[in-house]
């Protein structure tokens, strides 16, 4: 009966609890620099430890800033070259690509409703910008911006004390494990906040790594807003396995709209170059990434096996979504950390009473 009450309560207090886990890496990341302004000094004088946390918040809305600062003018130029296209050329252009995908079609019988590849990027676009689900992206971009307004401030109010006071949920917890599993649980809580700290190190070089790649290759492609792609593709590289489909499938759009002149007449085979180029460029960083750039954070960093990984991951989307995906190996970590030492507790156990 304790069991259920304690799982219904932790269903129903599941956002708070997520604050909690996010103020939690938050602070664990912005520690560094905690811990170097609270032993910065100048003669007697310290800074005060309030003033340390808000120095170590503000110092991550001014890298948030930095970064809106520098890419929001190409996003916006980006949109505006959009916004100018001339998409009947664009249709045009690629009548004959799309002519030679439907030939592939038929002719190896993939195409079993008779539709031209045409006719249903036609309806996938009339549907994008419909009346209807342009007023549900604006009424659910509204109810967002309102809910991310409370997530943003609960994570920082939340994170702030963290900071100030590092024990703060350590202590908090450890009032809630019996004496006879002290021991276990500073072991559980040192273990696990060093292999959750190198796994977002190896994930920060993950991305940093990518991004560098991506917009190399795509500056030795003559594509304009390389960085942007590359930034871009670093950063959705987060969601596993579907974000480089997404940076993918983000990298050929903007390749192609701020490359191509389809003002004037453009060969097939032009474009289909460069799609090609692209593709090849996101299939060689995920050939690495899968190699060499993952099993090294994974193995690594949580000593976790990639078909274990794998299994958490899936698991998790088909819970949580993309978050699930997103937080899905910190949390298994955890998990993974707390079932070892229950298991060792039982085995000493069961060895004493034997």
């Amino acid at each position: 009966m304790v069991a259920i009450f304690l799982l219904y309560s932790l269903y129903f207090l599941r956002t708070i609890i997520v604050y909690i886990i996010l103020a939690s890496v938050l602070s664990l990341i912005g520690r560094p620099i905690m811990n170097f302004l609270l032993k910065f000094r100048i003669g007697k004088f310290r800074i005060p430890v309030f003033l340390c946390g808000i120095l170590t918040l503000f110092s991550f809305f001014l890298l948030i800033f930095l970064f809106i600062r520098t890419f929001l003018p190409l996003i916006i130029e980006e949109a505006r070259l959009i916004a100018s296209l001339d998409f009947f050329a664009i249709a045009e252009s690629l009548s004959k690509p799309l002519e030679e995908v439907d030939k592939f079609l038929q002719q190896y019988q993939l195409n079993n409703d008779n539709k031209k590849v045409a006719d249903h990027l036609r309806e996938a676009v009339t549907g994008i910008v419909s009346v209807d689900n342009v007023s549900n992206i604006f009424s659910s971009a509204f109810g967002i911006l309102g809910n991310t307004f409370t997530a943003l401030f609960s994570i920082i109010f939340i994170s702030f004390f963290f900071l100030t006071d590092e024990k703060l949920l350590y202590n908090f917890a450890k009032n809630l494990v019996p004496r006879a599993f002290a021991n276990s649980f500073d072991h559980v809580v040192y273990t696990s906040r060093n292999l959750i700290t190198r796994y977002f190190i190896g994930v920060l070089i993950q991305i940093t790594l990518i991004a560098t790649i991506i917009t190399i290759a795509m500056f030795a492609f003559g594509i304009e807003y390389a960085l942007i792609i590359g930034f871009f593709a670093g950063f959705i590289n987060i969601i596993p396995y579907v974000g480089p489909l997404i940076g993918m499938a983000f990298g050929i759009f903007v390749g192609i709209t701020t490359t191509i002149d389809f003002s004037q007449a453009v060969e097939a085979s032009t474009i289909w170059t460069l799609i090609l180029k692209i593709m090849a460029a996101f299939l060689l960083v995920q050939f690495l990434d899968n190699t060499f750039f993952q099993p090294y954070i994974f193995s690594s960093s949580i000593k976790a096996h990639p078909l274990e990984v794998f299994l958490v991951i899936l698991v998790a989307a088909t819970v949580a979504g993309i978050p699930g995906m997103i937080f899905s190996i910190p949390i298994y970590t955890v998990i993974r950390v707390v079932a070892s030492e229950l298991i060792l507790e039982f085995e000493m156990f069961g060895a004493r009473r034997s």
